[in-house]
């Protein structure tokens, strides 16, 4: 259990659940992100053996709001000394975290909505710019607001949420 905020994944199995990709445009850890393209596999004789070459995947934003499906996240790049607040470039390996219900993970709000605050308890579902919102009308609820979240136009924190 890695209850800081120096990591994504504060309960979770990133050794099970994690994917490689690109990042398809700049991304900071803890934005959800959506497959945008996938790579092309080879399969080539090599002597008496075929061998397989997989292509990278890409990855961009999250960019529908109260969307349905995968809730693939942005991991820390700690690999090469890079905490939770660098930017990852366009085009750079990433670390993408394919999350299960229960685990508890460290989200990007950057004051969305307004600046409205959230509520600790309150159930939240995709805002549409890679990070979440209080569920609206039809939305999926895909987490729990584990902590009150304090948004401010301009800020960017990390927040503790349970999916669910």
């Amino acid at each position: 259990m890695n209850l800081n905020y120096r990591t994504i994944v504060a309960i979770g199995q990133p050794e099970l659940y994690t994917k490689e990709g690109a990042a398809g445009v700049a991304l900071y850890p803890g934005t959800f992100v959506l497959l945008a393209a996938t790579g092309a596999d080879v399969r080539y004789a090599d002597g008496d053996q075929d061998i397989r070459t997989w292509a990278q995947d890409t990855y961009n934003q999250q960019a529908t709001a109260g969307a349905t499906g995968e809730v693939l996240i942005v991991m820390e790049e700690d690999y090469v000394g890079s905490g939770v607040e660098t930017q990852i470039a366009s085009g750079t390996k990433i670390r993408v975290y394919d999350s299960v219900p229960g685990d508890v993970l460290n989200v990007r709000f950057t004051g969305t909505g307004g600046g409205t605050n959230i509520n600790k308890g309150t159930q939240l579902s995709f805002d549409g710019t890679g990070s979440l919102r209080a569920v609206t009308g039809s939305d999926t609820c895909k987490f729990v607001a584990e902590e009150n979240i304090v948004l401010a136009a301009g800020i960017t924190n990390l927040f503790r949420c349970r999916r669910v």
